[in-house]
């Protein structure tokens, strides 16, 4: 589904974590052009995760790709 925003933030968090910043936000780039209005703050208000440590992670590797 192309058009899905979402899809874009798991290859952003993917690409962070392997280092591939360009290719991380280049999918940024998509998931603003889709979701112009998301931002990590909005987005970590309605996680589940238990263990603190790992919404922190993804959290960085989204700040790293250049989401705000």
């Amino acid at each position: 589904h192309p058009d899905y925003a979402r899809a874009y933030l798991g290859l952003t968090i993917a690409n962070a974590r392997l280092g591939r910043l360009d290719d991380a936000r280049g999918a940024v780039a998509e998931l603003l052009r889709l979701d112009p209005q998301f931002t990590i703050a909005d987005w970590a208000r309605n996680r589940p995760y238990v263990e603190h440590a790992v919404m922190e992670s993804l959290m960085a590797d989204m700040r790293a790709a250049g989401l705000h």
